[in-house]
């Protein structure tokens, strides 16, 4: 946080560092079969995805 002279604060965002690539894991899509990386915490690696389309396919949306 930064105080300007005017008495107001400013809220400045964070700096946020990608994950390096040896922490994502290989998957297979639930839906197409395909192998995709995501990181363990994605929701990607969650819901076994590789994608938007594939998980409203698989899941008969």
């Amino acid at each position: 946080m930064d105080s300007e002279s005017s008495g107001v604060t400013v809220l400045r965002p964070a700096i946020v560092h990608p994950a390096a690539m040896s922490e994502f894991e290989t998957y297979t899509c639930e839906h197409c079969g395909e192998s995709f990386r995501a990181h363990p915490s994605a929701n990607a690696a969650e819901n076994g995805y590789c994608s938007p389309a594939c998980e409203s396919a698989g899941k008969s949306l």
